[in-house]
């Protein structure tokens, strides 16, 4: 099964920021994902999901282009530092996205019309859902040390230019590889 994303995806300006941010910061601790221009690009998922038949994927397409799709503004709060199942000493680093309702709509209507083509989202949906960006998937240590430098501080507060939704292709780690679409 092909792997999909659909995603807010930032302009090439601010898609370069975060990029430059995760190479200068997680580049020697990356385990696998690390944000690039060539095959990983920065993007907030709205809903992964697996799909081997194309018409599918052209008349999900369809039914974008002729739906409503409301700005979505997007608002950084800060660093997240989740932990990955496997392996032992994998995390994520990635940015916290706000829960606010332009982007929970947005959500919920995507995953409606993913459902209605009998496709499920395999990202965590509904109150589930954590809207993010990230960064890095790092393999850390608690007891060794990090040292973030003020890249961090100049993502979280750098003006943010608008998101546009996007429809591309990804690995299973999540990886954005390629965006097909752009509604």
């Amino acid at each position: 099964m092909i792997r999909y994303i659909l995603a807010l995806a930032p302009s090439k300006k601010c898609a370069l920021s975060f990029i430059q941010a995760a190479q200068s910061m997680f580049a020697p601790l990356n385990d696998g994902y690390l944000l690039n221009e060539e095959n990983s690009f920065p993007h907030i998922t709205i809903c992964a999901f697996e799909c081997d038949e194309p018409e599918k994927i052209e008349k999900i397409c369809e039914d974008l282009r002729n739906c409503t799709i409301d700005p979505c503004p997007v608002r950084i709060l800060g660093l997240m530092l989740k932990k990955g199942k496997h392996p032992h000493y994998h995390y994520s680093v990635g940015l916290s996205i706000a829960r606010d309702d332009p982007i929970l709509q947005l959500h919920y209507q995507i995953r409606s019309l993913l459902i209605a083509h009998q496709i499920t989202p395999v990202n965590p949906s509904m109150d589930l859902y954590q809207p993010h960006l990230t960064l890095a998937g790092i393999a850390w240590k608690p007891s060794e040390s990090v040292v973030l430098d003020s890249a961090i501080d100049d993502l979280i507060s750098m003006p943010i230019e608008e998101f546009h939704l996007t429809l591309g292709r990804s690995d299973a780690i999540g990886q954005y590889l390629e965006i097909l679409y752009e509604f």
